[in-house]
C-alpha cells in the first residue's frame, strides 16, 4: 500500500487510516494514509 499524503509505502505494523471514495459512474477507490508520515529520505 502507498500513502496518499507522502507517497511512501506503508510497512507492516505502521498505523494507517483508510478512506473509501464512492463513485456513481465508476468503481470506487480505497485511499490509504499514514497517521504520521515518515520524513522523506534526503538525497546526498
Amino acid at each position: 500500500m502507498i500513502c496518499a499524503k507522502c507517497q511512501q509505502g506503508i510497512k507492516s505494523g505502521e498505523e494507517y487510516d483508510t478512506i473509501t471514495v464512492h463513485s456513481a459512474s465508476a468503481a470506487g477507490a480505497t485511499i490509504y494514509r499514514h497517521f504520521v508520515c515518515q520524513p522523506k529520505p534526503r538525497r546526498s
